[in-house]
């Protein structure tokens, strides 16, 4: 994802130091709310990874649900007699309504 995430503020004070290079990315004298701040980033993006794809799957088994019930409107029978002579089914009026309603 590369979307900044926004981060609540940081303590003020917190702006005021600066660490020494440690050997991670970021060079000599990096400020101390610069780096808390990328670990937040970096946590907060590996936490929702999970639910991203979660969200993901979600959405791809709502599309799959919703051709199934297109589908089901598009075979109604016209009307009982249809269903009894062809084979079929007539829907409820409320649940038909209902079905229309979700594919809105």
């Amino acid at each position: 994802m590369t979307t900044e995430i926004p981060l609540l503020p940081l303590p003020e004070w917190m702006s005021r130091y600066t660490i020494p290079a440690d050997g991670f990315a970021g060079g000599e004298h990096t400020v101390l709310i610069d780096r808390m701040q990328a670990y937040a980033r970096a946590n907060v993006a590996r936490a929702t990874e999970a639910l991203q794809a979660e969200n993901a799957a979600i959405r791809r088994e709502m599309g799959a649900m919703r051709r199934a019930l297109s589908r089901i409107l598009e075979n109604e029978a016209s009307d009982y007699k249809a269903a009894e002579e062809f084979g079929g089914y007539v829907l409820d009026d409320e649940l038909r309504e209902e079905a229309r309603a979700a594919l809105e």
